[in-house]
Protein backbone atom coordinates (compact mmCIF):
# COMPACT_ATOMS: atom_id res chain seq x y z
CA UNK A 1 0.00 0.00 0.00
CA UNK A 2 3.03 2.44 0.84
CA UNK A 3 4.03 1.72 -2.91
CA UNK A 4 0.79 2.33 -4.39
CA UNK A 5 0.74 5.86 -2.92
CA UNK A 6 4.06 6.21 -3.65
CA UNK A 7 3.65 5.37 -7.36
CA UNK A 8 0.46 7.72 -7.71
CA UNK A 9 2.52 10.45 -5.64
CA UNK A 10 5.01 9.98 -8.92
CA UNK A 11 2.34 9.71 -11.66
CA UNK A 12 1.10 12.94 -9.71
CA UNK A 13 4.12 15.10 -10.11
CA UNK A 14 4.28 13.45 -13.44
CA UNK A 15 0.93 14.95 -14.54
CA UNK A 16 1.81 18.49 -13.08
CA UNK A 17 3.70 19.23 -16.26
CA UNK A 18 0.25 19.11 -18.51
CA UNK A 19 -1.75 20.99 -16.20
CA UNK A 20 0.33 24.59 -15.23
CA UNK A 21 4.16 25.63 -15.91
CA UNK A 22 3.99 28.11 -13.16
CA UNK A 23 6.83 27.38 -10.79
CA UNK A 24 5.69 28.21 -7.80
CA UNK A 25 2.65 26.35 -8.15
CA UNK A 26 4.43 23.04 -9.16
CA UNK A 27 6.95 23.04 -6.65
CA UNK A 28 3.69 23.62 -3.94
CA UNK A 29 2.67 20.47 -5.10
CA UNK A 30 5.70 18.69 -5.49
CA UNK A 31 6.30 19.75 -1.76
CA UNK A 32 2.75 18.72 -0.38
CA UNK A 33 3.07 15.14 -1.83
CA UNK A 34 6.24 15.23 0.46
CA UNK A 35 4.07 15.74 3.08
CA UNK A 36 0.80 14.18 2.31
CA UNK A 37 2.26 10.89 0.59
CA UNK A 38 4.99 10.31 2.62
CA UNK A 39 4.68 11.32 6.17
CA UNK A 40 6.83 14.33 6.80
CA UNK A 41 5.47 17.07 8.66
CA UNK A 42 7.33 19.81 6.95
CA UNK A 43 9.25 20.43 3.43
CA UNK A 44 11.49 22.80 1.70
CA UNK A 45 12.75 23.18 -1.80
CA UNK A 46 16.03 25.61 -2.52
CA UNK A 47 17.10 26.15 -6.28
CA UNK A 48 20.29 27.40 -7.55
CA UNK A 49 19.84 30.45 -8.98
CA UNK A 50 20.52 31.70 -12.49
CA UNK A 51 24.17 32.67 -11.58
CA UNK A 52 25.43 29.39 -10.16
CA UNK A 53 26.18 31.33 -7.15
CA UNK A 54 23.37 31.45 -4.30
CA UNK A 55 21.09 28.48 -3.27
CA UNK A 56 17.29 30.06 -2.53
CA UNK A 57 14.45 29.06 -1.03
CA UNK A 58 11.81 28.24 -3.32
CA UNK A 59 9.11 27.11 -1.58
CA UNK A 60 7.88 25.50 2.12
CA UNK A 61 5.08 23.51 3.10
CA UNK A 62 3.86 22.36 6.79
CA UNK A 63 5.71 25.96 8.02
CA UNK A 64 4.54 27.98 11.02
CA UNK A 65 3.66 32.01 9.45
CA UNK A 66 6.98 32.96 11.30
CA UNK A 67 8.93 30.16 10.06
CA UNK A 68 8.20 30.32 6.96
CA UNK A 69 9.14 33.99 7.02
CA UNK A 70 12.52 33.35 8.37
CA UNK A 71 12.92 29.94 6.28
CA UNK A 72 11.77 32.51 2.64
CA UNK A 73 14.69 34.81 3.64
CA UNK A 74 17.32 31.77 2.95
CA UNK A 75 20.30 32.67 0.75
CA UNK A 76 23.24 30.37 1.02
CA UNK A 77 26.11 31.62 -0.91
CA UNK A 78 27.54 28.24 -2.38
CA UNK A 79 31.42 29.26 -2.63
CA UNK A 80 31.90 30.76 0.74
CA UNK A 81 28.72 29.19 3.06
CA UNK A 82 29.61 25.96 4.60
CA UNK A 83 26.27 24.38 6.27
CA UNK A 84 24.73 21.24 5.35
CA UNK A 85 22.53 22.42 2.60
CA UNK A 86 25.14 23.91 0.63
CA UNK A 87 27.24 20.95 1.02
CA UNK A 88 24.10 18.37 -0.64
CA UNK A 89 24.56 20.64 -3.62
CA UNK A 90 28.57 20.28 -3.92
CA UNK A 91 29.00 16.49 -2.51
CA UNK A 92 25.80 15.86 -4.75
CA UNK A 93 24.90 13.04 -2.25
CA UNK A 94 21.77 12.58 0.80
CA UNK A 95 22.48 14.06 3.99
CA UNK A 96 20.15 12.64 6.53
CA UNK A 97 20.78 13.81 10.37
CA UNK A 98 19.02 11.49 12.73
CA UNK A 99 19.96 13.74 15.44
CA UNK A 100 21.31 17.03 15.16
CA UNK A 101 23.14 17.68 18.70
CA UNK A 102 25.37 14.44 18.11
CA UNK A 103 26.15 15.06 14.30
CA UNK A 104 29.75 15.66 14.61
CA UNK A 105 30.30 17.16 11.47
CA UNK A 106 27.84 20.63 12.34
CA UNK A 107 29.65 23.71 11.33
CA UNK A 108 28.92 27.27 13.10
CA UNK A 109 26.91 28.00 10.51
CA UNK A 110 24.58 25.15 10.78
CA UNK A 111 24.24 25.59 14.52
CA UNK A 112 23.05 29.19 13.52
CA UNK A 113 20.55 27.71 11.04
CA UNK A 114 18.90 24.96 13.34
CA UNK A 115 18.81 27.56 16.04
CA UNK A 116 16.29 29.44 13.75
CA UNK A 117 14.58 25.83 12.45
CA UNK A 118 14.51 24.11 15.87
CA UNK A 119 14.96 20.50 13.76
CA UNK A 120 17.16 17.84 15.22
CA UNK A 121 15.93 15.19 12.84
CA UNK A 122 15.96 16.16 9.13
CA UNK A 123 17.03 15.20 5.33
CA UNK A 124 18.31 16.78 2.43
CA UNK A 125 18.18 15.18 -1.16
CA UNK A 126 20.02 16.75 -4.43
CA UNK A 127 17.84 17.90 -7.25
CA UNK A 128 19.73 16.39 -10.23
CA UNK A 129 18.73 16.62 -14.18
CA UNK A 130 21.59 14.77 -16.12
CA UNK A 131 23.95 14.78 -13.63
CA UNK A 132 23.72 18.57 -13.25
CA UNK A 133 22.37 19.38 -9.65
CA UNK A 134 19.31 22.26 -9.89
CA UNK A 135 18.80 22.59 -6.20
CA UNK A 136 18.00 20.29 -2.80
CA UNK A 137 14.96 18.87 -1.36
CA UNK A 138 14.31 18.70 2.54
CA UNK A 139 12.15 17.48 4.76
CA UNK A 140 11.58 16.71 8.44
CA UNK A 141 9.27 15.14 11.47
CA UNK A 142 9.54 18.34 13.51
CA UNK A 143 6.03 18.26 15.42
CA UNK A 144 5.24 14.51 15.19
CA UNK A 145 9.13 13.51 16.51
CA UNK A 146 8.50 10.61 14.69
CA UNK A 147 11.85 8.92 13.61
CA UNK A 148 13.12 9.39 9.74
CA UNK A 149 13.02 5.54 8.51
CA UNK A 150 15.29 4.39 5.94
CA UNK A 151 11.67 3.99 3.56
CA UNK A 152 11.22 7.47 4.01
CA UNK A 153 14.57 8.67 2.58
CA UNK A 154 14.14 5.84 -0.35
CA UNK A 155 10.70 7.14 -0.92
CA UNK A 156 11.61 11.15 -0.82
CA UNK A 157 14.66 10.45 -3.13
CA UNK A 158 12.14 8.90 -5.86
CA UNK A 159 9.92 11.66 -5.28
CA UNK A 160 13.04 14.39 -5.90
CA UNK A 161 13.90 12.60 -8.85
CA UNK A 162 10.61 13.11 -10.62
CA UNK A 163 10.20 16.47 -9.50
CA UNK A 164 13.62 17.53 -10.88
CA UNK A 165 12.81 16.43 -14.23
CA UNK A 166 9.45 18.79 -13.91
CA UNK A 167 11.07 21.48 -11.92
CA UNK A 168 13.77 21.83 -14.86
CA UNK A 169 11.21 21.14 -17.89
CA UNK A 170 8.77 23.79 -16.32
CA UNK A 171 12.10 25.90 -16.13
CA UNK A 172 12.80 25.16 -20.31
CA UNK A 173 8.61 26.18 -20.61
CA UNK A 174 9.58 29.07 -18.74
CA UNK A 175 12.74 30.51 -20.54
CA UNK A 176 10.37 29.42 -23.85
CA UNK A 177 7.74 31.35 -23.01
CA UNK A 178 9.54 34.63 -21.67
CA UNK A 179 11.82 34.58 -24.89
CA UNK A 180 8.63 34.25 -27.35
CA UNK A 181 6.87 37.01 -25.63
CA UNK A 182 9.97 39.18 -26.03
CA UNK A 183 10.47 38.62 -29.60
CA UNK A 184 6.43 39.19 -29.73
CA UNK A 185 6.75 42.62 -27.77
CA UNK A 186 9.28 43.32 -29.85
CA UNK A 187 7.48 42.62 -33.12
CA UNK A 188 4.40 44.41 -32.17
CA UNK A 189 6.03 47.07 -31.02
CA UNK A 190 7.73 48.16 -34.09
CA UNK A 191 7.19 50.87 -35.82
CA UNK A 192 7.54 49.02 -39.04
CA UNK A 193 4.99 46.19 -40.43
CA UNK A 194 5.36 42.47 -39.78
CA UNK A 195 3.93 39.87 -41.89
CA UNK A 196 4.35 36.05 -41.62
CA UNK A 197 3.25 33.57 -43.96
CA UNK A 198 3.30 30.15 -43.69
CA UNK A 199 4.23 27.62 -46.81
CA UNK A 200 0.56 27.78 -48.14
CA UNK A 201 0.99 31.87 -48.37
CA UNK A 202 -1.70 31.78 -46.02
CA UNK A 203 -1.43 34.74 -43.08
CA UNK A 204 -0.47 33.50 -39.65
CA UNK A 205 0.59 36.75 -37.98
CA UNK A 206 0.19 40.24 -38.59
CA UNK A 207 1.42 42.99 -36.05
CA UNK A 208 -0.01 46.02 -34.93
CA UNK A 209 1.86 48.10 -37.47
CA UNK A 210 1.63 46.31 -40.58
CA UNK A 211 -2.61 46.96 -39.45
CA UNK A 212 -2.58 49.92 -39.12
CA UNK A 213 -0.24 50.62 -42.49
CA UNK A 214 -2.62 48.24 -44.74
CA UNK A 215 -5.84 49.20 -43.34
CA UNK A 216 -8.44 51.73 -44.04
CA UNK A 217 -9.04 54.18 -40.59
CA UNK A 218 -12.24 52.49 -40.42
CA UNK A 219 -11.34 48.56 -40.60
CA UNK A 220 -8.86 48.41 -38.89
CA UNK A 221 -8.19 44.78 -37.25
CA UNK A 222 -6.98 43.69 -33.86
CA UNK A 223 -2.85 42.97 -34.11
CA UNK A 224 -2.57 39.25 -35.33
CA UNK A 225 -6.08 39.23 -37.48
CA UNK A 226 -6.18 39.94 -41.23
CA UNK A 227 -9.52 40.72 -41.11
CA UNK A 228 -9.91 44.05 -42.08
CA UNK A 229 -7.22 44.89 -44.26
CA UNK A 230 -7.76 46.88 -47.40
CA UNK A 231 -8.71 44.67 -50.94
CA UNK A 232 -5.62 47.21 -52.25
CA UNK A 233 -3.23 45.64 -49.47
CA UNK A 234 -4.73 41.75 -49.64
CA UNK A 235 -3.84 42.26 -53.56
CA UNK A 236 -0.45 43.88 -52.74
CA UNK A 237 0.48 41.03 -50.38
CA UNK A 238 -0.64 38.51 -53.08
CA UNK A 239 1.74 40.11 -55.64
CA UNK A 240 4.38 39.86 -52.90
CA UNK A 241 3.35 35.94 -52.00
CA UNK A 242 3.88 35.19 -55.85
CA UNK A 243 7.14 36.64 -56.46
CA UNK A 244 8.98 35.50 -52.95
CA UNK A 245 7.67 31.94 -53.56
CA UNK A 246 9.18 31.84 -57.08
CA UNK A 247 12.20 33.55 -56.67
CA UNK A 248 12.77 33.30 -52.86
CA UNK A 249 13.09 36.60 -52.20
CA UNK A 250 11.02 40.59 -52.93
CA UNK A 251 12.30 43.58 -52.16
CA UNK A 252 11.02 46.88 -53.83
CA UNK A 253 10.98 50.55 -52.71
CA UNK A 254 9.19 53.43 -52.99
CA UNK A 255 5.71 51.42 -53.93
CA UNK A 256 2.51 53.36 -53.92
CA UNK A 257 -0.67 51.95 -52.24
CA UNK A 258 -3.72 53.71 -53.09
CA UNK A 259 -6.60 52.91 -50.63
CA UNK A 260 -9.86 54.92 -51.43
CA UNK A 261 -8.48 59.03 -51.26
CA UNK A 262 -5.65 57.74 -49.77
CA UNK A 263 -1.84 57.15 -50.83
CA UNK A 264 0.89 55.62 -48.78
CA UNK A 265 4.60 55.64 -49.83
CA UNK A 266 5.98 51.76 -48.53
CA UNK A 267 9.36 49.63 -49.06
CA UNK A 268 9.00 46.05 -48.53
CA UNK A 269 11.05 43.33 -48.38
CA UNK A 270 9.98 39.97 -48.13
CA UNK A 271 12.18 36.85 -47.51
CA UNK A 272 11.75 32.79 -47.18
CA UNK A 273 12.42 31.55 -43.34
CA UNK A 274 14.74 28.12 -44.01
CA UNK A 275 14.20 25.32 -41.75
CA UNK A 276 16.01 22.26 -41.82
CA UNK A 277 18.02 23.57 -45.01
CA UNK A 278 14.53 23.87 -46.76
CA UNK A 279 12.57 27.12 -47.26
CA UNK A 280 9.43 26.70 -45.01
CA UNK A 281 7.63 29.83 -44.30
CA UNK A 282 7.82 33.71 -45.05
CA UNK A 283 8.36 36.89 -43.22
CA UNK A 284 7.21 40.34 -44.81
CA UNK A 285 8.69 43.27 -43.78
CA UNK A 286 6.69 46.98 -44.43
CA UNK A 287 8.09 50.00 -44.04
CA UNK A 288 5.59 53.35 -44.21
CA UNK A 289 7.51 56.47 -45.34
CA UNK A 290 4.61 58.38 -46.42
CA UNK A 291 5.45 61.00 -43.63
CA UNK A 292 9.31 61.44 -44.83
CA UNK A 293 7.89 61.75 -48.28
CA UNK A 294 5.49 64.59 -47.56
CA UNK A 295 8.22 66.13 -45.85
CA UNK A 296 10.48 65.98 -48.50
CA UNK A 297 8.31 67.03 -50.73
CA UNK A 298 7.10 70.18 -48.78
CA UNK A 299 10.63 70.93 -48.32
CA UNK A 300 11.82 71.06 -52.39
CA UNK A 301 8.03 72.92 -53.22
CA UNK A 302 9.05 75.00 -50.82
CA UNK A 303 12.74 75.32 -52.19
CA UNK A 304 10.90 75.91 -56.06
CA UNK A 305 8.47 78.42 -54.22
CA UNK A 306 11.85 80.51 -52.83
CA UNK A 307 13.41 80.05 -56.72
CA UNK A 308 10.38 81.00 -58.22
CA UNK A 309 9.96 84.00 -56.02
CA UNK A 310 13.31 85.26 -56.13
CA UNK A 311 13.12 85.26 -59.85
CA UNK A 312 9.48 86.84 -59.83
CA UNK A 313 10.55 89.34 -57.83
CA UNK A 314 13.51 90.79 -59.66
CA UNK A 315 11.35 90.44 -62.79
CA UNK A 316 8.88 92.64 -60.70
CA UNK A 317 10.99 95.30 -59.92
CA UNK A 318 12.65 95.60 -63.59
CA UNK A 319 8.80 95.78 -64.80
CA UNK A 320 7.87 98.37 -62.88
CA UNK A 321 9.61 100.94 -63.03
CA UNK A 322 9.04 101.39 -66.96
CA UNK A 323 5.47 100.49 -66.59
CA UNK A 324 5.35 103.62 -64.70
CA UNK A 325 6.86 105.65 -67.32
CA UNK A 326 4.38 103.87 -69.89
CA UNK A 327 1.31 104.37 -68.10
CA UNK A 328 2.15 108.41 -67.62
CA UNK A 329 3.23 108.39 -71.65
CA UNK A 330 -0.27 106.76 -72.40
CA UNK A 331 -2.23 108.99 -69.62
CA UNK A 332 -0.81 112.05 -71.73
CA UNK A 333 -1.84 110.59 -75.40
CA UNK A 334 -5.08 109.73 -73.86
CA UNK A 335 -5.64 113.35 -73.15
CA UNK A 336 -4.32 114.52 -76.74
CA UNK A 337 -6.70 112.58 -78.35
CA UNK A 338 -9.95 112.78 -76.40
CA UNK A 339 -10.96 113.99 -80.30
CA UNK A 340 -10.31 110.95 -81.75
CA UNK A 341 -12.87 108.45 -80.36
CA UNK A 342 -11.13 105.22 -81.91
CA UNK A 343 -7.52 106.19 -81.04
CA UNK A 344 -8.75 107.00 -77.60
CA UNK A 345 -10.31 103.87 -77.31
CA UNK A 346 -7.14 101.96 -78.15
CA UNK A 347 -5.18 103.69 -75.59
CA UNK A 348 -7.81 102.96 -73.10
CA UNK A 349 -7.13 98.90 -73.29
CA UNK A 350 -3.88 99.90 -73.84
CA UNK A 351 -4.28 101.79 -69.95
CA UNK A 352 -6.54 98.83 -69.22
CA UNK A 353 -3.95 96.57 -69.37
CA UNK A 354 -1.31 98.59 -67.82
CA UNK A 355 -3.37 98.43 -65.09
CA UNK A 356 -3.73 94.87 -64.61
CA UNK A 357 0.62 94.56 -65.40
CA UNK A 358 0.70 96.57 -61.85
CA UNK A 359 -1.89 94.43 -60.15
CA UNK A 360 0.40 91.45 -61.00
CA UNK A 361 3.41 93.06 -60.06
CA UNK A 362 1.95 94.55 -57.19
CA UNK A 363 0.80 90.89 -56.03
CA UNK A 364 4.29 89.13 -56.94
CA UNK A 365 6.11 91.55 -54.65
CA UNK A 366 3.34 90.70 -51.85
CA UNK A 367 4.28 87.19 -52.86
CA UNK A 368 7.87 87.37 -52.34
CA UNK A 369 7.76 89.76 -48.91
CA UNK A 370 4.63 87.78 -46.82
CA UNK A 371 5.88 88.52 -43.58
CA UNK A 372 6.20 92.46 -44.04
CA UNK A 373 4.77 94.27 -41.81
CA UNK A 374 4.31 94.37 -38.26
CA UNK A 375 3.27 91.40 -36.33
CA UNK A 376 1.04 91.39 -32.98
CA UNK A 377 -1.21 89.24 -31.01
CA UNK A 378 -4.44 88.86 -32.32
CA UNK A 379 -7.83 86.76 -32.36
CA UNK A 380 -8.13 85.02 -35.69
CA UNK A 381 -11.76 84.76 -35.01
CA UNK A 382 -12.04 88.39 -36.07
CA UNK A 383 -10.27 88.56 -39.46
CA UNK A 384 -12.24 85.30 -40.16
CA UNK A 385 -15.27 87.31 -39.00
CA UNK A 386 -14.18 90.32 -41.34
CA UNK A 387 -13.21 88.09 -44.30
CA UNK A 388 -16.92 86.69 -44.37
CA UNK A 389 -18.52 90.38 -43.80
CA UNK A 390 -16.32 91.12 -47.02
CA UNK A 391 -17.67 88.79 -49.00
CA UNK A 392 -20.93 88.21 -47.67
CA UNK A 393 -22.68 90.13 -50.62
CA UNK A 394 -21.01 88.50 -53.26
CA UNK A 395 -22.11 85.09 -51.65
CA UNK A 396 -25.50 86.57 -51.74
CA UNK A 397 -25.38 87.15 -55.16
CA UNK A 398 -24.13 83.75 -56.70
CA UNK A 399 -26.38 82.28 -53.92
CA UNK A 400 -24.11 81.13 -51.43
CA UNK A 401 -24.50 80.63 -47.96
CA UNK A 402 -22.26 81.15 -45.46
CA UNK A 403 -21.36 78.56 -42.74
CA UNK A 404 -19.49 80.04 -39.87
CA UNK A 405 -17.96 77.92 -37.03
CA UNK A 406 -15.94 79.95 -35.47
CA UNK A 407 -15.01 78.66 -32.40
CA UNK A 408 -15.88 80.35 -29.33
CA UNK A 409 -12.47 80.79 -27.00
CA UNK A 410 -9.70 80.77 -29.48
CA UNK A 411 -6.00 82.04 -27.97
CA UNK A 412 -4.70 85.05 -29.58
CA UNK A 413 -1.70 84.31 -32.41
CA UNK A 414 1.14 86.64 -33.49
CA UNK A 415 0.90 87.44 -36.90
CA UNK A 416 0.22 90.09 -39.51
CA UNK A 417 -2.56 91.04 -39.48
CA UNK A 418 -3.57 92.91 -42.50
CA UNK A 419 -1.18 89.51 -44.73
CA UNK A 420 -3.26 86.96 -42.77
CA UNK A 421 -6.49 88.40 -43.40
CA UNK A 422 -5.52 88.41 -47.37
CA UNK A 423 -4.61 84.53 -46.76
CA UNK A 424 -8.27 84.18 -45.91
CA UNK A 425 -9.74 86.48 -48.51
CA UNK A 426 -7.75 84.69 -51.28
CA UNK A 427 -8.95 80.94 -50.05
CA UNK A 428 -12.61 82.19 -49.69
CA UNK A 429 -12.90 84.08 -52.92
CA UNK A 430 -11.07 80.97 -54.22
CA UNK A 431 -14.04 78.96 -53.24
CA UNK A 432 -16.72 81.52 -54.27
CA UNK A 433 -15.82 81.50 -57.65
CA UNK A 434 -15.73 77.39 -57.53
CA UNK A 435 -19.38 77.35 -56.77
CA UNK A 436 -20.46 79.62 -59.62
CA UNK A 437 -24.48 77.92 -59.28
CA UNK A 438 -24.20 78.05 -55.55
CA UNK A 439 -23.29 76.43 -52.99
CA UNK A 440 -21.97 76.44 -49.25
CA UNK A 441 -18.80 78.45 -47.90
CA UNK A 442 -17.95 77.52 -44.76
CA UNK A 443 -15.28 78.53 -42.28
CA UNK A 444 -14.43 77.30 -38.91
CA UNK A 445 -11.59 78.01 -36.58
CA UNK A 446 -10.41 75.49 -33.68
CA UNK A 447 -7.42 75.65 -30.86
CA UNK A 448 -5.87 71.94 -31.02
CA UNK A 449 -3.15 70.46 -29.06
CA UNK A 450 -1.42 68.41 -31.95
CA UNK A 451 -1.41 69.20 -36.04
CA UNK A 452 -0.61 66.41 -38.27
CA UNK A 453 3.31 64.96 -37.71
CA UNK A 454 4.38 65.93 -40.94
CA UNK A 455 3.37 69.74 -39.70
CA UNK A 456 4.77 69.27 -36.09
CA UNK A 457 8.22 68.05 -37.44
CA UNK A 458 8.62 71.24 -40.32
CA UNK A 459 8.55 73.56 -37.11
CA UNK A 460 10.70 73.84 -34.36
CA UNK A 461 10.51 76.01 -30.94
CA UNK A 462 8.68 75.60 -28.16
CA UNK A 463 5.18 75.09 -29.24
CA UNK A 464 2.36 74.86 -26.74
CA UNK A 465 -0.80 74.15 -29.44
CA UNK A 466 -2.36 75.35 -32.72
CA UNK A 467 -5.09 77.32 -34.58
CA UNK A 468 -6.82 75.28 -37.04
CA UNK A 469 -8.15 77.14 -39.59
CA UNK A 470 -10.53 75.80 -42.83
CA UNK A 471 -12.41 77.13 -45.75
CA UNK A 472 -14.34 74.36 -47.46
CA UNK A 473 -16.73 74.75 -50.28
CA UNK A 474 -18.93 72.20 -52.41
CA UNK A 475 -17.46 72.67 -55.51
CA UNK A 476 -16.17 70.38 -58.31
CA UNK A 477 -13.26 69.69 -56.05
CA UNK A 478 -9.44 69.43 -56.62
CA UNK A 479 -7.89 66.45 -58.53
CA UNK A 480 -4.64 64.57 -56.59
CA UNK A 481 -2.70 65.90 -59.43
CA UNK A 482 -3.74 69.72 -59.29
CA UNK A 483 -2.84 69.40 -54.73
CA UNK A 484 0.92 68.93 -56.42
CA UNK A 485 0.70 71.89 -58.11
CA UNK A 486 -2.10 73.92 -56.85
CA UNK A 487 0.23 76.56 -54.42
CA UNK A 488 2.85 76.76 -57.51
CA UNK A 489 3.01 80.72 -58.40
CA UNK A 490 1.74 81.55 -61.96
CA UNK A 491 -0.80 78.45 -61.72
CA UNK A 492 -4.11 79.13 -63.21
CA UNK A 493 -7.13 77.13 -64.55
CA UNK A 494 -9.40 80.25 -64.53
CA UNK A 495 -8.75 82.26 -68.00
CA UNK A 496 -7.60 85.70 -66.49
CA UNK A 497 -5.93 84.14 -63.24
CA UNK A 498 -2.61 85.76 -62.53
CA UNK A 499 -1.83 82.32 -60.50
CA UNK A 500 -0.62 83.92 -57.38
CA UNK A 501 -3.89 83.79 -55.19
CA UNK A 502 -2.96 80.51 -53.36
CA UNK A 503 0.33 80.75 -53.86
CA UNK A 504 0.56 84.02 -51.78
CA UNK A 505 -1.56 82.31 -49.33
CA UNK A 506 0.98 79.41 -49.24
CA UNK A 507 3.90 82.02 -48.62
CA UNK A 508 1.94 84.16 -46.31
CA UNK A 509 1.21 81.22 -43.94
CA UNK A 510 4.66 79.93 -43.86
CA UNK A 511 5.91 82.91 -43.34
CA UNK A 512 3.84 82.88 -40.13
CA UNK A 513 5.70 79.34 -39.30
CA UNK A 514 2.20 77.80 -40.53
CA UNK A 515 1.42 74.94 -42.78
CA UNK A 516 -1.53 74.81 -45.39
CA UNK A 517 -2.76 71.58 -46.94
CA UNK A 518 -5.60 71.05 -49.23
CA UNK A 519 -7.92 68.28 -48.95
CA UNK A 520 -11.42 67.27 -50.24
CA UNK A 521 -13.03 65.14 -52.43
CA UNK A 522 -13.62 65.17 -56.11
CA UNK A 523 -17.28 65.84 -56.89
CA UNK A 524 -17.82 67.00 -53.13
CA UNK A 525 -15.60 70.16 -53.02
CA UNK A 526 -12.49 71.63 -51.59
CA UNK A 527 -10.76 72.07 -47.97
CA UNK A 528 -8.77 74.02 -47.30
CA UNK A 529 -6.49 73.81 -43.86
CA UNK A 530 -3.96 76.18 -42.09
CA UNK A 531 -2.30 74.93 -39.18
CA UNK A 532 -0.45 78.20 -36.99
CA UNK A 533 1.62 77.55 -34.65
CA UNK A 534 0.75 79.15 -30.79
CA UNK A 535 4.50 79.53 -29.20
CA UNK A 536 5.11 79.29 -25.82
CA UNK A 537 6.52 82.61 -24.17
CA UNK A 538 10.65 82.55 -23.66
Amino acid sequence: EYQITILKSIQRISNILGTTFNMKTVIGLILEDCVNSIGFDRAILYLIDERQKYLECSETCGFTPENEIAAQRSRFNLERFDCIETRVVKEGRIIFVEDFNRYSEATDLDRKIRQLTRNRSFVYVPLKVKEKIIGILGADKVRSDKAITKTDINSLQILANQASRVIENTRLYQEVINQRNFVEDIISNMQNGVITIDHHGRITSINQAASQILSRPETMPASGDPAGLSEEALALIDDVKTVLFSEGAYSNYNMKLEQGEGLKYLNIKASLIQKNGLAHDGIIIIEDFTEKKQLDDQIQQLERLASLGRFGASIAHEIRNPLTGVSLFLDNLHDRTAAQPEVAQLVEKALSEIERLERLTHEILIYTHPAAGEQRQVNLNEIAANVLSFVEPQCRQQGIDINSRLAEELPPSLVNPDRMRQALLNLCLNAIQAMPEGGVLTLSTRHINRAPTVVQSSISGNIRGWVKIQVQDNGPGISPQERKKIFEPFYSKKKRGSGLGLATTHSIVSAHNGAIKVGGKVGSGAVFTIYLPLFADP
